[in-house]
C-alpha cells in the first residue's frame, strides 16, 4: 500500500486520483500547494443528487488517512479510514480536477 500513499502524496496542484473505497468511487485532490512543500488536499464524492460530499486530508501515512470537516455550527467532524480499504482503478491514473 505504499504505492498508493507515493502516488496520493505525487499529486501536484489541481490533480485528482480516482479510488475505491467500501465498493464506492471517491477521488482524492490536490486543491494547492504552498511554497513550503505542504499540500492541502481533500477526498469526495459524487451524490446520487449531483452534489459532492468532500472531507479535508489532515495526515496521510502509510496506515490510515486522516479527514475532516466542519459542520454549520463550527463543530470539527473527523473520519480515520484505512489504506487497506483503499484501491486505485487501473483504468484511471491522474485526471484533472473537476470544477465543483
Amino acid at each position: 500500500m505504499k504505492n498508493l500513499v507515493k502516488t496520493i502524496n505525487s499529486l501536484r496542484e489541481d490533480e485528482q486520483i480516482k479510488v475505491m473505497y467500501n465498493g464506492e468511487e471517491y477521488f482524492i485532490q490536490c486543491l494547492l500547494e504552498f511554497n513550503t512543500g505542504g499540500k492541502s488536499m481533500s477526498m469526495y464524492k459524487k451524490s446520487n443528487y449531483g452534489s459532492y460530499q468532500s472531507m479535508n486530508i489532515d495526515k496521510i501515512t502509510n496506515k490510515y488517512i486522516s479527514l475532516y470537516t466542519y459542520d454549520m455550527f463550527g463543530n470539527r467532524n473527523t473520519a480515520k479510514i484505512k489504506i487497506a480499504d483503499i484501491s486505485i482503478p487501473e483504468e484511471v491514473e491522474t485526471e484533472q480536477t473537476l470544477s465543483l
